[in-house]
């Protein structure tokens, strides 16, 4: 989400400028693509995608502006039902090693059987929300190879309540107050087929409800790189804390061992958790700090010379395919993508002057009077800043990002693509037409784009293709030694554009292993070639009631709750929901819209007691019940309340029969669905 990103400004603008672009008016709806009974389907990017090398790059394009390409693949699943599958890597036995988010677990399966072993738990692993737990793996390059070094390490996060508190988190009861995120180093036992004896090498890094990042890789140099996101600061539930990627640490923080600098930044690590002696000196200081001013890079894979390629997630636009060289500086939270100041400004919510912040309600696109905003060109830093060699995508000012056509979850047309992993393809052998590429899965979209690269290495080759376009969200990919099959892991649940240009939550594939094998000389589509999977509605989620006999025969009862609830259950939501739902409950990139049309036509004919059990039930995802009945109680009085219910004098209970009769949409947008 963007922090202010907008057309629309009612905010400080320091130092003064010309006017903002225009207000977007609904443009003319963008064609989306066939759905085509095909996962192989490679969709290049039509002519207007054209890449900008330059600083300031042209406008491009949607990435829905797309045409089909060669076909060439069967898809087989390989694994399902695993909890949050994050980290996928080929080992040298051949098999894929994964971290499982939620669960804490290291897994190791068998590509051509699909049979899984568990390797490790860490039950030390938390996973309070959506962005954190069991993360980046990365095995020791002379793993199994008799050196000696048959070590895995692994980035997660944790709770340690000696490390001082997090002083942006209020909520004292609040999981994110403690957590932190550590690396550890395990041991291969072949004795016992599994991993041992997990070691700390770095603890107390940042952990945040979002923004994690998480990515561990080894580099050639033999040292560690790990990726800290800027925790999600500056929107949704957090919009009242400033980003901190530009922040650089101090000595004082280096000797106190106080990691919080680390946000938004990349880290160079050496395996033993020190400071390598050539990292590079900022601001006279010299710490774990690779390179900085980064949002949520996601991504990051080494090129055979050593290049190092990063993928990161932008805000409403600009997703940035970034190489990262010792020491630069990305620009974010400045720049987002080129600066060429489109589509895109910096919102300073923290530092509004006329009303505090805590009383302003977040918004992506409009920003009140009082709060300073920049464009990207007014940063003082914009000459000395790397930019990326590509963006997903960057779009002029006139685009409109509340279209219609949407449905009301806004985030899913937006012109990025939620990049959440990045590969780099070698150059000879595998898919033809395939050699010295970058290969970068997609939550939103529910595909791989394929990146061309020039022989260099340093600038890329339009147009970019699409491939496996299907309904989930791909999370990470791992390579077969032959480079014709691509493995791919896809996250359990979320939000991902559907098949026919709309949105989805129900994934086609959750919590699995795909493989994707390139036939000899292509062919066309078989039997079996989709990518399929359940489409039953959500667990937990009762048939829905005959609502309309009930509000003709006068049974509809409203419900009940207090402004009190709405109160509390509005600073609860903030603390544990925001993150996932957004901060307007339409607004969030992860969970479903808990207000609006779409949650309208889905809750309809539900109960208070549905959404209460399902909310109790079910939320959050990695740790469902968690929170006192009172708060879950809260929580539904204020989705209830945005949702047009009007308050009371009597609360709503956490008895569910006493909810039983009572509907969760109002009366009156019941009966215009009955009509």
């Amino acid at each position: 989400m963007a922090p202010g990103q907008s057309q629309r400004h009612g905010g400080q603008h320091r130092p003064p400028a010309p006017p903002p672009g225009p207000t977007p008016r609904a443009k003319a709806a963008t064609a989306t693509a066939p759905t085509l009974p095909i996962p192989a389907l490679a969709l290049t990017l039509a002519a207007a995608l054209t890449v900008a090398l330059a600083t300031a790059a042209a406008p491009q394009d949607s990435p829905d502006s797309v045409q089909p390409g060669p076909e060439g693949f069967d898809m087989r699943i390989i694994a399902e039902g695993l909890e949050g599958p994050w980290e996928l890597t080929l080992g040298p036995d051949d098999h894929l090693w994964v971290t499982e988010r939620t669960a804490g677990r290291i897994t190791r399966i068998d590509p051509s059987t699909g049979a899984a072993t568990t390797l490790a738990t860490l039950p030390e692993v938390e996973a309070p929300g959506g962005q954190d737990g069991l993360l980046g793996m990365a095995l020791d390059p002379a793993m199994l190879q008799g050196a000696g070094r048959d070590h895995v390490y692994a980035a997660y996060t944790y709770i340690d309540p000696a490390l001082p508190p997090d002083p942006d988190v209020q909520d004292p009861d609040s999981p994110y107050l403690h957590l932190h995120t550590k690396i550890v180093r395990l041991t291969w036992s072949p004795e016992a087929g599994a991993l041992e004896d997990p070691q700390d090498i770095i603890t107390g890094l940042p952990a945040s409800n979002d923004h994690n990042s998480g990515r561990l890789k080894f580099g050639p140099d033999g040292m560690l790189y790990l990726t800290i996101g800027d925790q999600g600061n500056n929107q949704l539930g957090n919009w009242c804390i400033p980003i901190e990627a530009q922040r650089l640490p101090t000595k004082a923080e280096l000797e106190a061992k106080d990691y919080a600098a680390y946000v938004g930044k990349s880290l160079r690590i050496a395996p033993d958790g020190t400071i390598p002696v050539d990292n590079p000196e900022l601001d006279g200081v010299k710490s774990h700090v690779f390179t900085y001013g980064h949002r949520n890079m996601q991504g990051i894979a080494f090129g055979p010379d050593g290049t190092l390629y990063a993928s990161e997630q932008g805000p409403k636009t600009d997703d940035e395919i970034n190489i990262l060289k010792k020491g630069g500086n990305y620009g974010w939270p400045h720049v987002a993508g080129y600066a060429d100041n489109n589509a895109y400004v910096y919102a300073r919510w923290a530092e509004s002057g006329d009303t505090p912040c805590a009383d302003l309600e977040f918004s992506d696109l409009e920003i009140p009077s009082g709060v300073p905003f920049d464009r990207e060109t007014d940063w003082d830093g914009q000459d000395s800043m790397i930019p990326p060699v590509a963006t997903l995508f960057t779009v002029p000012n006139d685009w409109n990002f509340a279209d219609p056509a949407c449905g009301g979850i806004d985030f899913i047309c937006w012109p990025t693509v939620a990049a959440s992993s990045i590969e780099h393809y070698p150059a000879t052998g595998g898919v033809p037409g395939w050699g010295n590429s970058l290969i970068v899965t997609t939550l939103k979209r529910g595909s791989l784009y394929r990146i061309g690269l020039e022989a260099d290495g340093q600038s890329v080759l339009p147009p970019f293709e699409r491939y496996f376009q299907s309904e989930n969200r791909f999370r990470d990919t791992a390579l077969s030694p032959d480079g014709l099959t691509i493995y791919v892991a896809t996250d359990p649940g979320g939000l991902a554009e559907s098949l026919d240009g709309g949105t989805t939550q129900q994934m086609q594939n959750p919590g699995a292993i795909l493989a994707f094998t390139w036939r000899e000389g292509g062919a066309q589509p078989q039997d079996g070639q989709m990518v399929t999977g359940s489409t039953d509605p959500a667990p937990g989620q009762s048939e829905p009631l005959a609502a309309e006999e009930q509000i003709a025969t006068g049974q509809f009862l409203p419900a009940t709750f207090t402004e009190e609830q709405v109160n509390s259950g509005k600073a609860s939501y903030n603390s544990a929901c925001a993150s996932c739902h957004g901060n307007t409950l339409q607004n969030g990139t992860m969970g479903p819209p808990l207000a609006g049309q779409n949650f309208e036509a889905k809750w309809k004919s539900q109960t208070v007691a549905d959404l209460y059990a399902y909310s109790h039930d079910k939320m959050p995802p990695s740790r469902p019940a968690s929170l006192p009945p009172e708060t879950y109680a809260a929580i539904t009085a204020y989705i209830l309340r945005v949702n047009g219910a009007n308050r009371g004098d009597q609360p709503l209970l956490t008895d569910p029969d006493a909810q039983a009769n009572q509907f969760v949409i109002p009366p009156e947008k019941q009966d215009g669905a009955a009509d």
